[in-house]
């Protein structure tokens, strides 16, 4: 078995081992389930109905509901078994019986040009290889496809790329890298896509939900509280620190949304 295999096995093997036990979590997040950049997928999909639709890396099936609701033809993807079960069930409640299978991002066993539309959010900061994700959702994609790809971004400089990347996985050692818009726009380049919208936003947390949602120990929760109380006032205005006392109650950092086109070829 080759180290690149290898690494990617060990990657997933966090994931499912992080995500499982938490999965109901993710289902009730408000930060999933409410968040405004889930409407601001849809708004930008525009009309979906009777569209073939893969949500990738589903986490609480938030996703896959609210394109579902739009009359979108939705299979549902992701690698934990736990997270997909609950997914499920979150959707029938609502009414909607939809496809399920569990893949890993970079593994997606579909025939080439099986949909028109590609969703991932709140994800790809987890995927062992983004490159290897990127070539496997332009192979998905029918002629002229679009992906929306959504997920935490690191701003340019490197000491805040650095910081948030090291307190993420603090909290949630499956944490792989969060990226900065350069970069995935390389990226999304590199695999043969075209960068038809990109919108960004400050998301704001509560801190201790945000910490407490992947059930690390308390000890953990308050270095990472210590190391944003540390930074120099600069770092502390980009993350929107607010404190009361001592404790820490709210921070962010920014989220970016990229709608990207599979280039037509020849």
């Amino acid at each position: 078995m080759s180290n690149e295999i290898k690494e990617k096995n060990e990657v997933h093997r966090k994931v499912r081992s992080q995500y499982a036990p938490v999965a109901q979590a993710y289902v009730t997040s408000k930060t999933h389930a409410q968040g405004s950049d889930l409407q601001l997928m849809l708004d930008l999909a525009g009309n979906v109905q009777g569209k073939s639709v893969l949500d990738i890396a589903t986490g609480g099936g938030h996703t896959a509901l609210a394109f579902a609701k739009q009359g979108a033809v939705v299979t549902v993807s992701d690698l934990t078994t736990e997270m997909l079960e609950v997914a499920e069930a979150f959707i029938k409640a609502q009414g909607y019986e939809l496809d399920y299978v569990q893949a890993a991002a970079e593994e997606l066993d579909f025939a080439d040009a099986s949909f028109d539309l590609l969703t991932c959010r709140i994800a790809a900061h987890h995927f062992a290889s983004p490159e290897t994700f990127l070539s496997r959702c332009h192979a998905l994609l029918k002629e002229d496809g679009i992906l929306l790809l959504n997920d935490n971004i690191t701003a340019e400089p490197p000491v805040l790329a650095e910081f948030i990347n090291r307190i993420e996985k603090l909290r949630d050692p499956s944490h792989i890298e969060a990226y900065s818009v350069k970069r995935w726009i390389e990226m999304l380049s590199n695999a043969g896509f075209e960068l038809l919208d990109f919108r960004r936003w400050q998301k704001e947390f509560d801190f201790w939900s945000w910490f407490e949602r992947m059930k690390q120990p308390t000890e953990v929760g308050k270095q990472i509280e210590a190391d944003f109380r540390n930074l120099d006032d600069w770092q502390q205005a980009y993350f929107q620190l607010q404190f009361e006392g001592e404790k820490l109650e709210k921070m962010s950092y920014e989220g970016g949304l990229f709608v990207v086109r599979k280039i037509r070829t020849v």
